[in-house]
């Protein structure tokens, strides 16, 4: 480790041994030169045997899902870029790297564990997550609620619920809470409905959910503590949700709800936890 990083490094953890929390959704240059080393190196193995060079296709990409006027990104794009631009550049990068010519080599997984390394280090509050960038508000919370959510509902099975709850977080990432407060609660509902439990609103999933047996005979408060959730879900999605542009709505409860919802969905999904269905 260079003497500048190990200092840079003693001053964070000294900071926030302080209590002071350091995240942040901006990329500064010295993260993002750091980034680019990472994109060259991948890179330059994916141009051995594509056609059309990486930087053009990173570029298509960006002008036909983002309308970016690129001709060319590369790496040296990175520190010249905004925040909003160099987002979407990572994941494209990382969905071409995903999908590189080398079957023996996991070129998008190498890429994204490098560049989530970078971020940790400087700070950068987004991690890929399954080949997925998503945003976080602290280290902790993303593990202990956001990316176990993600991962269960990464099959077949809950594909609904896992498409609702990424465009939270991107609505999130896009600075968007009323429409992150209405796909979190898209989200729980189809879950829920994955899990095989029927009703038109949340509350009414939830109260069957203990007819399914998703909870123990013992867990009766539990089950009375998720309904008062589950009504405060429903509130905060009518009340803010993108359809009534509520002036309120604010990034503080959309993560309370993605928080809230990716615990609600695990522990509901897990059979270990399940009581006998009373139907």
């Amino acid at each position: 480790m260079l003497p500048s990083e190990r200092r840079r490094q003693d001053e964070i953890a000294r900071r926030e041994a302080d209590g002071e929390s350091l995240w942040t959704t901006a990329f500064e240059r010295r993260a993002l030169v750091r980034i680019g080393e990472v994109w060259r190196r991948i890179a330059r193995d994916v141009d051995v045997y594509a056609s059309v060079g990486f930087s053009e296709r990173v570029a298509t990409i960006l002008r036909l899902n983002g309308g970016w006027e690129f001709h060319q990104f590369g790496a040296d794009s990175l520190v010249s870029s905004s925040d909003e631009v160099i987002l979407d550049a990572l994941a494209a990068a990382s969905a071409l790297m995903h999908g590189s010519p080398f079957p023996d080599r996991d070129l998008g997984g190498l890429f994204d564990t490098a560049v989530n390394n970078v971020m940790r280090e400087h700070r950068i509050a987004y991690k890929f997550v399954d080949g997925e960038l998503i945003p976080f508000e602290s280290d902790e919370l993303l593990q202990a609620a956001i990316e176990p959510a993600l991962r269960l509902m990464a099959g077949p099975q809950f594909k609904s619920a896992h498409d609702a709850y990424l465009n939270a977080l991107r609505e999130i990432s896009n600075g968007e809470p009323g429409d992150a407060i209405t796909d979190a609660g898209t989200a729980l509902q189809e879950a829920l409905t994955a899990l095989g439990c029927e009703g038109d609103v949340l509350s009414a999933l939830i109260g069957d959910a203990k007819v399914k047996g998703l909870f123990k005979s013992h867990d009766a408060q539990l089950h009375e503590a998720m309904i008062l959730v589950t009504k405060w879900a429903a509130s905060e999605r009518n009340k803010n949700s993108d359809a009534h542009k509520h002036p309120d709505a604010s990034l503080a409860d959309a993560w309370l709800m993605v928080h809230v919802v990716g615990a609600l969905i695990v522990r509901l999904a897990d059979p270990a936890l399940r009581g006998e269905p009373t139907e």
